[in-house]
């Protein structure tokens, strides 16, 4: 298990290629092997006021590599730091949301591989 901040902010603070190459990093060895896992990401930004263009690259990023690979990955966003445009580009990057009451389809989702 790797901590949340240990992953997202590994150069300080959150940039973007650092957090991807951690990324590769950590789940290369499970898909090199053919060992199936899951991952649940407690997305964090450090003191960045607005994260909105930051994540919104990650995350698409992340979906290719999640349609590239089959991965099952769920990515955990605290409400009540989030940005008001954030919700919105989520979204757009997630298939499914799930809120503390609901789980439903994004209406807003693009496949970043097509």
């Amino acid at each position: 298990m790797i901590s949340n901040f240990e992953f997202y902010l590994t150069r300080g603070s959150y940039e973007t290629s650092g957090v991807f190459e951690q990324m590769t990093k950590t789940i290369t060895p499970y898909l090199e092997e053919d060992i199936p896992f899951r991952s649940w990401a407690n997305v964090e930004w450090g003191l960045l006021e607005d994260p909105s263009q930051i994540v919104d690259w990650f995350e698409k990023e992340t979906d290719k590599a999640v349609q590239q690979y089959g991965l099952k990955v769920v990515c955990a966003y605290e409400a009540a730091r989030m940005p008001e445009d954030m919700q919105s580009v989520l979204e757009k990057s997630h298939p499914h949301i799930m809120t503390d009451d609901n789980l439903t389809a994004s209406t807003s989702y693009k496949n970043s591989n097509k």
